[in-house]
């Protein structure tokens, strides 16, 4: 059970428990000062239990999960009867006397301060009893002051202590359930925080056996311990909220950074393609004058021909400058594009970039700046953009699993168009035929690619898929 919480306590006071039962683990022995919410604790499991064999509503995470039990038995609570002569022990045994008599497999039985209401050795004694034999059939859950079924828990493997927390500083239950450490009553402790005298307090604590100081001693240190490790985690998800913050601001900025770059660049492919409508327009003007001029007409019209088609030559490089530009990541290989000069980025200043440039740190505009080379992921190395003519149109897969060919063939792919590249050759051998039929199956269903095919008895036959992009 994650956070479930008790239905008849409302929102605003209902302080929600965690409780689990382990495969394995047939009995949780809750412990812990009255009035620190262990009945509670133990009505709240019960009633979960009950809402999910009637197909209610569990008021608890969805993430819960309860076993189905055939039976539930519990005795909750203080029936003791001046007429029928019953203490408050007698009723308890006799309603557990009634459960032992009828529990089977399959069954949970939920015991209210187990021991209770006779002397505390006999009583002790009495209850491990009753518990080993409740444990042969069934699953048990019970609340206890007694130290001797404490120790009774930490010695058997299939039983776990569980305490309710109590805030000694401030005299008061946190009524949190904490799985996995026995309880104590605190009573010495309070005592001495109310008021009571030392000397008193001093005596009470000669008067408990060494086993009973012992395990007191080893409870408290647990309880501390628990509470630093608590603090802890408190700081660390403080911490992780703080750099998830940090990390949010950063990519807005990058997001603003990028939006600034880009709103640059369309406006300086604008400008470029206003341009390249100029020029189409001086060709169809000279194609037009050469058809009707004169020959040297002609001759002249030629001419300005030729110093158009060098105008778009430059266009082109231009373009393609400023479409390829892409915003630098730290670690990038960049150059400056009015100095030429190159370097590694360093880190960003709001739209500025620093440059490690040899022995000089430079710090220039964003839109100064052109990236030449990419940090790849697997290896922090900048794979820089090669010239054209010197990119691998193949790529070799021998080797590799079914399950990689989608991210192998995607970077591929992606490199082929970036550099222009229209055919492409994946080496994938013949073997077994299962890497090529992973190949095929994926370049069918990937948007992009015009076509594929076996390669040529040149190209490497069917050991080779050649793909057009």
């Amino acid at each position: 059970l994650k956070d479930a919480r008790h239905p008849l306590i409302n929102d605003e006071n209902v302080v929600p428990i965690t409780f689990t039962m382990e495969e394995g683990i047939s009995g949780v022995f809750i412990t812990g000062p009255n009035t620190g919410g262990k009945t509670v604790a133990m009505k709240t499991i019960g009633l979960a239990v009950l809402l999910m064999l009637c197909g209610l509503p569990v008021l608890a995470d969805q993430s819960s999960e309860i076993p189905f039990f055939r039976r539930l038995f519990a005795d909750i609570g203080d029936e003791q009867s001046i007429e029928q002569s019953l203490s408050t022990f007698s009723s308890h045994i006799s309603r557990i006397i009634r459960i032992i008599g009828s529990v089977e497999g399959d069954s949970l039985v939920l015991l209210d301060e187990l021991g209770a209401g006779t002397d505390p050795v006999e009583g002790s004694a009495l209850s491990i009893a009753i518990i080993e034999r409740l444990l042969e059939k069934s699953r048990l859950i019970l609340t206890t002051h007694l130290t001797p079924i404490k120790l009774y828990a930490m010695e058997r493997s299939d039983v776990e202590n569980a305490s309710v927390e109590f805030d000694v500083s401030s005299l008061r239950p946190t009524y949190r359930l904490l799985m996995g450490i026995p309880g104590s009553s605190n009573a010495i402790e309070v005592s001495k925080r109310l008021g009571l005298p030392p000397e008193i307090i001093e005596r009470a604590r000669s008067y408990m056996d060494s086993e009973a100081r012992d395990l007191e001693a080893v409870i408290g240190k647990l309880h501390r311990e628990r509470s630093s490790l608590e603090e802890e985690r408190r700081g660390l998800l403080k911490t992780r909220n703080e750099l998830e913050e940090k990390i949010q601001e950063f990519e807005e900025k990058l997001s603003m950074i990028k939006e600034k770059r880009y709103r640059e660049v369309s406006r300086e492919i604008d400008e470029l393609e206003e341009r390249l409508g100029s020029i189409i327009k001086d060709i169809e003007r000279a194609i037009s004058q050469s058809r009707s001029s004169s020959e040297r007409d002609k001759v002249a019209a030629v001419k300005r021909l030729n110093e158009l088609k060098r105008e778009v030559e430059l266009f082109g490089s231009a373009a393609t400058d400023k479409g390829d530009s892409v915003i630098p990541a730290i670690g990038d290989s960049v150059k400056l594009i009015d100095s030429g000069a190159e370097g590694t980025v360093r880190e960003f200043d709001g739209d500025r970039v620093v440059i490690d440039s040899g022995k000089i740190t430079l710090k220039v505009p964003l839109s100064r700046v052109q990236v030449i080379g990419k940090v790849t992921a697997e290896s922090g190395l900048s794979s820089l953009e090669l010239d054209n003519q010197s990119i691998s149109q193949e790529i070799d897969i021998r080797g590799s699993i079914t399950e990689d060919v989608p991210i192998i063939i995607d970077d591929f792919l992606q490199m082929l168009k970036t550099n222009g590249k229209k055919q492409g050759y994946i080496i994938h051998g013949k073997g077994t035929g299962k890497l090529a039929e992973g190949v095929w199956s994926y370049l069918r269903r990937t948007r992009g690619v015009k076509s594929f095919r076996i390669g040529t008895p040149s190209e490497g036959g069917s050991g080779v898929t050649v793909v057009e992009v």
